[in-house]
């Protein structure tokens, strides 16, 4: 199971990054002393583009070692990916 979750997040951290780096736009995007929906709109958009590529990305591991795991551990496994239950 850790074998899968460390290579779950290995493939997918240039794209994590990505949307962590967003996420901190949009905050000080909405901190700043005079944000405008332009620029808070923008930076919504740039989040959800980047999660959603994050969320999109497959792991070719979960197909053919799924087969492999328990319920309990396919359920962390979706958590894990998805997040939330």
């Amino acid at each position: 199971m850790q074998h899968l979750m460390h290579a779950m997040f290995a493939e997918s951290k240039p794209k994590s990054a990505r949307l962590l780096e967003a996420e901190a736009r949009l905050g000080a995007s909405s901190r700043s002393t005079r944000p405008t929906m332009r620029r808070l709109r923008a930076a919504v958009d740039a989040v959800e583009r980047a999660r959603r590529e994050v969320r999109l990305r497959p792991s070719p591991h979960a197909p053919q070692d799924a087969r492999f795991l328990t319920e309990e551990q396919r359920r962390i496994y979706h958590e894990a990916r998805w997040g939330g239950r």
